[in-house]
C-alpha cells in the first residue's frame, strides 16, 4: 500500500532536526547563563504554559485538522476561522482574569509569561492549520525559522541584557510570534479567514469533537508537571534544574518522533477505510519500533559526550536518568501511533480515557515515591505512566485491528535495553567509544533502505 507517510515524515523530521538540534546546541549556553535554580524556575513556568494551551485552545486545532484534511475549501475556511476566533477570545478572557488576580496578589514574571503563552497558542494553531492544508514543507520551515529567532532573542535578553528567567520567556515568546506571524502570510492563512463564517454552531461542532482531547492534553500535562512540582517542594529548584536537563535529551527525541505522529495522523485518517488497513498498520508499527530502537540506542551511546563535553559539571548527575526518560519517550511515541488510529476512527475520547488513567497512576506514584527516592522516582513514574497509556491503547485498538511484532523486533528491543543499562553504568571512555561505533552500525543496518533512498536522491541531484 503506497502512501506519502515516509516522505512526509522525512520532510517534517528535517525541519525538526534542524530546529530542535539548534535548540539542543544552544541548551548548554542557556543553562550556563542561568543559575541551576533559575533554569528550574523557567522549566516549571514553561510547563505551566503547556497546561494553559489545551485549556485556552480547547484542543480545537485537532478538530480543525480532522474536519479540514478531507473537506472542501469552503468547509476548511469555516473551521479555520472559527477555531482561531475561539482561541483569541479565550486568551483575552484569560488576560482579564489573570490581571485581576495580579491586582491583589503580585504574580512574578506575569508580562513575559503572558507573551510566551500567546506565542505558544499561535504556534499551536498555525501548526494545526499547516497540517490541515497539507503544507508540510512550510510546517518544516516554520519550526526551523522560529527556533533561529528564539536562539538570537534568548542570547540578547539573557546573555547580553542579563534578564534571567524573564529573558528566557521573552526570547521564546518573540521567536514564536515573529516566526508564526511570517508563516501566517506565507502559508496564506489570512486568505482562509472570513469573519462572515463565524457561527456558534460551527464552534460547537469543533468543541464537541475536540473536548475529549482536552482531557487527553491536560492529563499529559499532569504527568509532566506533577513530578517537577513535587521535586521543587521536596528537593528545591536546584534539583528541578538537574531534572530539567535530564529531560532535555528525551524531549529532543520526543520532538523528532512527533513529526512522525503528525504525518501519521494525516495518512491514517485518509486510509482508515481501505481493505488492507490492518496489514498496513502492522507494517508501519514494526518499522516504527525498529527505527525508534536504533535512534534511541544511538542517542544513549552519545550520552557520555553530552555530559562530558556540553553540560557543566553541576548537571552531571542528570546523566543517570536519561536512559529511563528516553525509554519513556519511546513508549509515548508508540502510544501516539495507536492514538493516531483512534483519531482516524473519530474516537478521540479513547485517547483521553487512556491518558487520564496513565496520568492518575503517575501522579499517585509521584506523591508516594519522590520524597523518598528523589529524581530516580520521578523518572521511573514517568516511564510507568507512559507504559500504562501504551498498554491500554493497544487493548482498545485490538477490538478493531490485531497489531503484533516479530522476533527481529524483539532483538532490536534487547539491543536497545543494553544501551539503557550501559548509559547508567559504563563510564570507561574506551567502552563508550566502542558502544557508539556499534550503535552507528545498528542504526545503519535498521535504516539501510531509507539511507540508500536518500543517497540515490542526492546523487541524482
Amino acid at each position: 500500500m503506497k502512501t506519502d507517510l515516509a516522505k512526509n515524515t522525512i520532510l517534517l523530521a528535517i525541519g525538526s532536526v534542524v530546529s530542535k538540534g539548534l535548540l539542543f546546541v544552544m541548551l548548554p549556553f542557556f543553562s550556563a547563563w542561568l543559575s541551576t535554580g533559575e533554569f528550574g524556575t523557567y522549566d516549571l513556568l514553561s510547563t505551566y504554559v503547556s497546561l494553559l494551551v489545551p485549556f485556552l485552545t480547547l484542543a480545537v486545532g485537532e478538530g480543525v485538522f480532522r474536519y479540514s484534511v478531507d473537506g472542501s475549501d469552503e468547509d476548511r475556511k469555516k473551521y479555520i476561522t472559527n477555531g482561531l476566533a475561539l482561541i483569541l477570545f479565550n486568551y483575552v478572557i484569560f488576560i482579564v482574569v489573570i490581571m485581576s488576580v495580579n491586582a491583589f496578589y503580585r504574580i512574578q514574571y506575569i508580562g513575559a509569561f503572558l507573551l510566551y503563552l500567546f506565542g505558544s497558542l499561535l504556534n499551536n494553531y498555525v501548526s494545526s492549520y499547516l497540517r490541515a492544508t497539507k503544507q508540510l514543507k512550510i510546517h518544516s520551515f516554520s519550526n526551523a525559522f522560529s527556533v533561529i529567532i528564539i536562539a538570537v532573542m534568548v542570547t540578547i535578553f539573557v546573555y547580553v541584557l542579563n534578564l534571567g528567567v524573564t529573558g528566557m520567556l521573552l526570547g521564546y515568546a518573540i521567536g514564536y510570534i515573529v516566526g508564526d506571524g511570517i508563516i501566517f502570510f506565507v502559508s496564506k492563512l489570512h486568505k482562509n479567514i472570513s469573519l462572515k463564517t463565524i457561527k456558534m454552531n460551527i464552534t460547537k461542532e469543533l468543541i464537541k469533537y475536540s473536548s475529549p482531547l482536552i482531557l487527553n492534553n491536560i492529563s499529559w500535562w499532569f504527568m509532566n508537571v506533577s513530578d517537577r512540582t513535587l521535586i521543587i517542594k521536596y528537593m528545591g529548584s536546584t534539583a528541578n534544574g538537574i531534572y530539567a536537563i535530564a529531560c532535555k535529551i528525551p524531549t529532543l527525541c520526543t520532538a523528532i518522533f512527533s513529526m512522525f505522529n503528525i504525518s501519521w495522523q494525516q495518512t491514517v485518517s485518509q486510509m482508515i477505510g481501505s481493505k488492507e488497513i490492518e496489514e498496513y498498520l502492522n507494517s508501519v508499527y514494526r518499522q516504527m519500533l525498529r527505527i525508534l530502537c536504533s535512534i534511541c540506542s544511538g542517542v544513549l551511546a552519545c550520552n557520555f559526550i553530552f555530559f562530558n563535553c556540553f553540560f557543566e559539571d553541576r548537571y552531571f548527575e542528570a546523566h543517570k536518568y536519561v536512559g529511563i526518560l528516553i525509554t519513556a519517550a519511546m513508549l509515548l511515541s508508540l502510544s501516539q501511533f495507536y492514538g493516531g488510529v483512534q483519531i482516524a476512527l473519530k474516537k478521540p475520547g479513547q485517547n483521553g480515557y487512556t491518558t487520564t488513567l496513565g496520568a492518575i497512576i503517575n501522579v499517585i506514584l509521584n506523591f508516594i515515591l519522590i520524597e523518598k527516592f528523589g529524581l530516580l522516582a520521578a523518572a521511573l513514574t514517568t516511564l510507568i505512566g507512559n507504559g500504562v497509556i501504551l498498554f491500554t491503547r493497544k487493548l482498545n485498538i485490538r477490538k478493531n485491528y490485531a497489531i503484533t511484532i516479530e522476533k527481529r523486533d524483539l532483538i532490536c528491543m534487547v539491543i536497545y535495553f543494553y544501551y539503557v543499562v550501559a548509559s547508567y553504568y559504563i563510564t570507561n571512555m574506551v567502552f563508550n567509544v566502542i558502544n557508539l561505533i556499534i550503535a552507528v552500525c545498528f542504526f545503519c543496518i535498521i535504516n539501510n533502505q531509507y539511507i540508500m533512498k536518500i543517497k540515490k536522491k542526492l546523487i541524482g541531484r
